[in-house]
């Protein structure tokens, strides 16, 4: 034990305390001591001169493609619309609603266009003057009411004279025509529009005298 002085009192000190509390002093008085556990640690370099040259080159390209496909749409819808109609306002119309609202525009439009293109709807024309056209060329039999050809003479249900042929030109006639219309010869007589041929059932009827 070493013995120390201090204002007339002696006290006790443990062995190797003064090299302790030494140690203590110089480790609190170094310039160096604290500083490994507050300093912040070094960030890496970042180049953000070149981050930001990226994302205006990204924002660039992207602004670049949506006025690509905003441009599409426009072109799409005035194709669209003057292969459907020929109204210049309407293809006007069409084209600024999508210009203006872009993919909303374009969904109006496409709800409120016409349903046929001009080329469809001539298509369907030309079907319904075709099937018409059909309709009109089977004739009915004055009798019997039973569909005949252009080229038919007689029924052939109730046997009954629908056509006779040009005495000139040899071309067939309707009962009630006056002159042939192919060869400007006049029909000889005058031509009843139900004349049932010679031995038809039809003629036997016609030619029975009526019962009292």
């Amino acid at each position: 034990m070493i013995q120390a002085r201090n204002q007339g009192k002696i006290i006790a000190q443990p062995q190797g305390s003064d090299k302790l509390a030494k140690s203590s002093e110089a480790c609190y008085n170094s310039p160096n001591s604290g500083e490994g556990d507050s300093r912040m640690p070094e960030l890496p370099n970042v180049d953000f001169e070149a981050i930001g040259t990226a994302l205006q080159m990204l924002a660039m390209w992207t602004g670049a493609v949506l006025t690509a496909f905003w441009l599409g749409l426009v072109v799409w819808t005035f194709r669209d619309i003057r292969s459907r109609s020929r109204d210049m306002l309407t293809v006007a119309l069409s084209v600024v609603l999508v210009l203006v609202l872009n993919i909303l525009g374009l969904a109006l439009y496409l709800l409120l266009r016409p349903k046929e293109t001009l080329a469809e709807k001539y298509g369907r024309t030309l079907e319904e003057k075709a099937l018409l056209q059909g309709i009109e060329t089977h004739s009915l039999c004055p009798n019997c009411q039973a569909p005949v050809e252009h080229d038919f003479i007689i029924c052939p249900a109730c046997q009954t004279r629908v056509r006779r042929p040009c005495h000139h030109c040899g071309r067939l006639l309707q009962l009630d025509w006056q002159i042939c219309p192919y060869c400007a010869e006049p029909v000889p007589g005058m031509a009843e529009l139900a004349t049932p041929v010679a031995g038809s059932p039809v003629e036997g009827n016609l030619s029975r005298p009526a019962q009292p």
